[in-house]
């Protein structure tokens, strides 16, 4: 079977809730975990699995991120804290 390339999306901020942006002002949150869900779901099919994850879970010296969400079409948004090195950044930060 094909590896899973691994493609990071940067959260705005850090919040560590129960789901992605619950701390957002600017933009409808739920508007934001529904986009975020479809993408992530598309992905899947074609073989790519998406991390949601802030640069503030970024370990330097170690060269890996510390935790980020991921999204199951069953379970939700899933907090998931473990290590991981993606295969492509893709930076897209509310401003």
């Amino acid at each position: 079977m094909k590896k899973k390339a691994l493609i990071v999306a940067f959260v705005g901020g850090a919040g560590w809730g129960d789901k992605p942006y619950e701390d957002e002002k600017k933009y409808d949150p739920k508007l934001l975990r529904e986009t975020y869900a479809y993408l992530f779901l598309t992905a899947e099919k074609e073989n790519i699995k998406f991390i949601k994850t802030s640069y503030m879970w970024y370990n330097e010296r170690e060269n890996v991120f510390e935790k980020g969400w991921i999204f199951d079409e069953k379970l939700g948004w899933i907090k998931m804290e473990k290590k991981f090195i993606p295969d492509v950044v893709f930076d897209k930060i509310i401003s």
